[in-house]
């Protein structure tokens, strides 16, 4: 009795010690960063039959486990990813909302103050030194434009560099979590259960989730294999793929990631969700995307049609303005592996600046047909035939000659406009401030006819100086120009001749005279000038609906509200996260008041087996005396 005793005492004071132990850890790791609480469970161990029946041998540890919820845990990797991608994406769209506020790389201040020069020139036209203000407010706007695409650049490489250093913690938690895995086979192989591995592979598993949405499967071998993405493989039992960043599309400043495969890298770009580099492409590839070619519009914008109205006027020299901004030019990038790469591409211009957009844009080919999507909404945008060329979204697009099936070209058309921007006049006396030629009806008509303003279509024309009289027959349907034969009045029409154009409308009466002078002494006029200075109220952009003005306060209204969208997700999101760890630190947390409850219950166990060894002690001790006597 002794004996069986003393074993059942043991099997009691060994088991309770294991149970004491574990709740020292439990306590020890009260602060522990992804500790599951663990817990002792106890099975009787294997009786022996007498003829009496069968005795009880004690109790024996049955296993240490982890108290946790692989649910609950789901749901805190899934919004740790979620909440890292809105917590990085409000950082990113912040630095972008900061900059559109800041005086000094805002465009509403020199943008007004040229158009303010502008109008001087207008109104003092032969005042050199207004002139000279009106090139210095001009080189100052050109150098706000460029200031500004200096911070999209700085905002984009900042990305990039991110996106790197996110890319590098990926791979080394990767390797981590494949040494965690090796580790964890080998100790299920050996018929143990390592829980603070397996907290560690946790742990590790959300530290992953911040930098990019991860969903795992655990094996029966007790590996864990993580993907990201859309599926791809991060981590396959012992073995981690690596991830790449890489330009490996048509832009060379644009890293791609992609996983590193024998065969070459595979661009996962588009499939990345959640986390830090979820987050980072977005900003770059998104926001900061649209914000540069907002800008660029802008800017692509008034130097055409700044260009256009200078080019309807004479300097002081006596000649036809020149191009007063250098027009930024469309990106076309073409794909590394097209047919003809280095060799030729396609060719984009501007044909309807009302018309463009703040989108990008992919150009491909199937070798008999060409099809144009906008890459922000996904759409095919439809294609207009035009002379050999395409018109779609105020461009015009010739094809790429050797193009075979498979190529494709990345159209950005406003990317570059702050960029390119320049002033292309140093010299005061070449703005051309003066109307070229001087309409008017004679203040003898009596008629209502109105003659319009005079638009230069050839001012190589040779006869482009010439005066022009109008005078109408009678009965006035028809008119004769410099006494010519009569041509038929139509009001509204156009008339063009000797490199002008100009229109008579209305009802004039038999006999009314309009003329058109050229204006061979410009000194004092200011019509042209007074008409660049009005280009700050036309609806030049979308679609006619928006001046440059308008256009740049919808840029700061919109990155605005970004950033407000994003804090409030961002906000919204955390509030999910605390709630998904508070239910996991719910089931999984250490209590300190629970384990000093169990610790207590553990002790008194403890000390009553010990009880019952010392009682089979005593048992033992007189069995042998009464023996011995």
């Amino acid at each position: 009795m002794g004996v069986d005793l003393f074993g059942i005492g043991k099997s009691a004071l060994l088991g309770f010690q294991q149970a004491l132990s574990t709740v020292g850890h439990n306590i020890s790791n009260v602060n522990t960063e992804g500790y599951s609480r663990q817990q002792v469970l106890f099975g009787t161990n294997q009786p022996f039959f007498t003829t009496r029946g069968w005795l009880g041998t004690g109790v024996q540890p049955t296993e240490v486990r982890r108290i946790y919820s692989a649910f609950v845990n789901a749901q805190v990797t899934r919004n740790t990813s979620l909440n890292e991608f809105q917590q990085s994406l409000k950082q990113l769209a912040g630095s972008l909302d900061y900059m559109a506020g800041q005086e000094a790389t805002s465009l509403n201040t020199p943008l007004q103050a040229f158009f303010n020069s502008v109008q001087e020139v207008a109104t003092s036209p032969a005042d050199i030194a207004a002139r000279e203000v009106m090139l210095g407010e001009s080189e100052s706007l050109v150098k706000r434009f460029r200031l500004m695409n200096d911070e999209f650049d700085r905002l984009q490489n900042q990305a990039n560099s991110q996106i790197e250093a996110t890319v590098a913690d990926i791979n080394g938690m990767a390797e981590d979590l494949a040494r965690l895995n090796e580790q964890i086979i080998r100790d299920i192989g050996s018929g143990q259960i390592p829980n603070d591995l397996m907290d560690r592979r946790e742990l590790l598993i959300n530290q992953l989730a911040e930098q990019v949405s991860v969903q795992t499967v655990e094996q029966d071998n007790g590996a864990v294999n993580v993907f990201i993405g859309s599926g791809q493989a991060l981590v396959v039992d012992t073995r981690a793929n690596r991830l790449l960043a890489a330009p490996l599309g048509a832009d060379p400043n644009q890293l791609d990631i992609a996983i590193d495969a024998p065969a070459g890298p595979i661009r996962i770009t588009e499939q990345i969700t959640g986390g830090k580099l979820a987050a980072q492409l977005e900003f770059r590839d998104g926001d900061l995307s649209r914000a540069r070619n907002e800008i660029g519009r802008i800017a692509v914008g008034l130097a055409i049609r700044f260009n256009e109205q200078h080019a309807q006027g004479l300097d002081l020299n006596g000649n036809i303005g020149s191009d007063y901004f250098a027009v930024p030019q469309p990106m076309v990038l073409d794909d590394p592996n097209n047919s003809t790469y280095g060799i030729s591409s396609i060719a984009v211009q501007y044909e309807d600046i009302s018309q463009l957009t703040t989108d990008n844009y992919r150009m491909s080919y199937d070798g008999a047909n060409w099809t144009l999507v906008n890459l922000t909404s996904g759409q095919t945008v439809p294609l207009t035939p035009n002379g050999g060329d395409f018109l779609a979204d105020g461009m015009r697009i010739t094809p790429d000659p050797g193009a075979s099936a498979g190529d494709s070209y990345e159209i950005r058309p406003t990317a570059n406009g702050a960029l390119q921007i320049d002033l292309l006049i140093d010299n005061p006396r070449l703005i051309a401030a003066a109307s070229t030629h001087a309409s008017r009806a004679l203040d003898s008509n009596t008629g209502t006819g109105l003659i319009s303003d005079v638009t230069v279509t050839n001012a190589a024309d040779p006869n482009f100086t010439t005066d022009l009289t109008i005078v109408f027959d009678n009965p006035p349907t028809s008119f004769s120009i410099n006494a010519a034969p009569s041509q038929p009045y139509t009001p509204g029409a156009v008339i063009a001749l000797n490199g002008i154009e100009f229109t008579i409308d209305g009802t004039p009466a038999a006999g009314d005279t309009f003329t058109v002078t050229y204006n061979s002494n410009a000194v004092g006029n200011g019509d042209n000038a007074l008409k660049l200075a009005g280009i700050q109220q036309e609806q030049i952009l979308e679609g006619g609906n928006e001046t440059v003005f308008s256009a740049y306060d919808e840029y700061l209204a919109r990155v605005g509200t970004r950033s407000r969208q994003v804090n409030a997700n961002a906000d919204s999101q955390q509030v999910l996260l605390d709630q998904a760890v508070a239910q996991r630190e719910g089931i999984s947390g250490v209590n300190l008041d629970e384990e000093a409850a169990n610790l207590q219950q553990y002790q008194q166990a403890y000390q009553a087996a010990a009880q019952v060894i010392s009682t089979a002690d005593n048992l033992f001790n007189t069995l042998l005396r009464a023996v011995g006597g």
